[in-house]
This record gives C-alpha cells, sequence and structure tokens, in this order.
C-alpha cells in the first residue's frame, strides 16, 4: 500500500474520531474544560433558585466539570441578562431564566441596555401553568360563573398578583379581555402577599403557582376553578383549563430556559443543548419536576426562537391594552 492511500485512510479515521469526540476548544480540549458560570435572573431562595441551582448541579455531572451557579437577581431579571451579553461567547457563561426574560421584559421596559433579540438560546428545561383562585367564600365553582358574577356586578371584583406586569397580571388582564369582564387590578410585592389577602376575602381571585398555592386549597383556605395551560395538569386531573371553560385561545405558561451570549459558537451550543435534554429524561428530574406541576421540554434554539415570538405576539396586546410599563 502507497504511504499516500495510509495517510489518507489515516485521515479519514481522524475525521470519523472528531466527529464523534466532544466539542473541541481553543485550549485543544474537550469543552468544557473549565468551570461555567451560571447566572441565575433570582435572588437566592426562592422556588426559581433553587430549580436552577438543581439544574446547575446536573449540567455538572453531564459535562465533566462544575457550574457556579451565581444569583444576579433584581430589575426583572435585565441585570442578569445584562451580565451574559457582556460575557465571551466562549460556552463559559450561561444564563438560567425563566421566559418573561425573553417575552416580556422587552415588552414592558424601555432603553434596556442589550438587545434582548441577541441573547443565544441554549435549551428549554420544563414549562408551568398557573391556576385561578378565588375565596371559598366567593359565590362561584366554575370559571362561567365568575364571569357571570363579575357582570353582575361591574367594577366590584378584584384580582391580585405579585406586581405589575407580572404573570399573574398578564393572566388576569387576559382573563378580563376575553371575558369582557370590569374588574380591578391590585398588585403586590410578590404572590403570598396577595394570596393572603384573597384568603382573607379582601380581593376575589388570583393567578397562582401549583407549589405555593396547594397547601391553601387543600386546607380549603382556596378554590382552584382553572388552569391557564393548553392541556389539565397532571397533578390536577379534575380542575379544567380556562380553554376548556369557556374561553377558547386562553393559554398563558411559563417557562425555564437557559441562553449563551450572542457569537456562542454553534457546536459549543448544540453539545449544551444535548446535556439539557438528557438531563430533563432522567427519571429522578423527571420525578423532581412531576412534583412540581412541572412539564419537560425538549426545543432546539430555533424552536426557542420561535415559540418567544409567538408568545411576545400574544403578549404584546395585553400590554398596550392595559398599559403594563415597568419605566
Amino acid at each position: 500500500m502507497s504511504s499516500f492511500a495510509i495517510w489518507g485512510r489515516a485521515a479519514l479515521c481522524a475525521a470519523a474520531l472528531t466527529a464523534m469526540s466532544p466539542v473541541a476548544s481553543s485550549a485543544d480540549s474537550p469543552y468544557p474544560h473549565h468551570a461555567i458560570r451560571f447566572l441565575i435572573n433570582q435572588p437566592p431562595g426562592g422556588a426559581t433558585d433553587q430549580f436552577a441551582r438543581m439544574v446547575a448541579s446536573k449540567l455538572a455531572e453531564s459535562l465533566g466539570q462544575n457550574v457556579i451557579a451565581e444569583n444576579r437577581g433584581g430589575a426583572g431579571g435585565i441585570i442578569a441578562a445584562d451580565a451574559l451579553m457582556k460575557s465571551p461567547p466562549d460556552g463559559y457563561t450561561l444564563l438560567f431564566g425563566s421566559s418573561s426574560l425573553a417575552t416580556l421584559v422587552p415588552l414592558i421596559y424601555k432603553n434596556l441596555p442589550y438587545k434582548p433579540d441577541d441573547m443565544q438560546p441554549v435549551g428549554a428545561l420544563a414549562s408551568y401553568a398557573m391556576f385561578l383562585l378565588v375565596n371559598p367564600a366567593l359565590p362561584v365553582t366554575s370559571v362561567s360563573e365568575l364571569i357571570a358574577l363579575a357582570k353582575e356586578k361591574p367594577g366590584t371584583l378584584s384580582f391580585a398578583s405579585g406586581g405589575n406586569g407580572a404573570t399573574g397580571h398578564l393572566a388576569g388582564e387576559r382573563l378580563r379581555s376575553m371575558a369582557n369582564i370590569d374588574v380591578t387590578h391590585i398588585p403586590y410585592k410578590g404572590n403570598v402577599l396577595g394570596q393572603q389577602d384573597v384568603m382573607a376575602g379582601r380581593v376575589s381571585f388570583m393567578f397562582d403557582f401549583h407549589p405555593t398555592s396547594i397547601a391553601a386549597v387543600q386546607a380549603g383556605r382556596l378554590r382552584m376553578l382553572a388552569s391557564t395551560g393548553k392541556e389539565r395538569s397532571l397533578l390536577t386531573p379534575d380542575v379544567p383549563t380556562l380553554d376548556e371553560s369557556g374561553l377558547p385561545g386562553f393559554n398563558i405558561v411559563s417557562w425555564y430556559a437557559v441562553f449563551a451570549p450572542p457569537g456562542t459558537p454553534r457546536p459549543i451550543v448544540d453539545a449544551l443543548n444535548r446535556a439539557l435534554i438528557a438531563m430533563t429524561r432522567t427519571p429522578d428530574m423527571q420525578a423532581k419536576l412531576r412534583a412540581q406541576a412541572f412539564e419537560a421540554m425538549e426545543l432546539t434554539p430555533e424552536e426557542i426562537t420561535a415559540r418567544i415570538q409567538a408568545e411576545m405576539a400574544m403578549l404584546a396586546p395585553i400590554v398596550k391594552q392595559a398599559g403594563i410599563t415597568a419605566n
């Protein structure tokens, strides 16, 4: 065999091995070859922070490198997003955030220090619906009865939210618009305070998440009427969706995703996407997601971008009609 043929076969073998190996980095070792900075767009201690740290831990196991969680809460996630956008696009700085960072923040904040469209989606993790909750003393047991009561007594019912522009606020405005009812929005500094006033009867209803409301529902202090997702929650199969309760097309859910700086090499983005999908498929992660009423997500970066654009198109009229702004 000629030396040329031997060299050619060797080159082909080398190419095949390269295609099967981890992503190469500038340091001529597989990506990642040192610790990854994992920004969290919430302060420490909350449910989002706990889930993000669990993701960071599982990602570290998958990648074989430390993934260091760093809380950058405040300003609706803008502080964390700005830190991400100013980081090198090398795969060693990632951002964990809720969907509102990409879909709502650009609609209600002006003069952002970065271009939201430039954030590079890496992978989606889980989606989660909210639930329409009323005080048990309110004489309603269904969405249709709540709407009928609001129309019978316009301007007398109110709904709480965790703050101006919060997901619960948007859900309430969506209900107000689709049902054509006159209800008053009362913002609080967090859902917990709003929930307390709904239970006390000072506010008529609110939208809240399953983990933070189910104990009050089981204790009879709140009544759960419907969920905001397209499908019923696996944890509450007897609770209908708003879509099937007379408001077709009602679908407001939040979801968690991971982002990278713009310009991050596609092989690194793809490697991270595969790692995140593999992580959500593990039995222990599946169990943790179900316990929180989360639905696992498997999306490509392009599918995440398309989802962001679709949700912004749905939210923009709500934000405009309600005059929601954070500035």
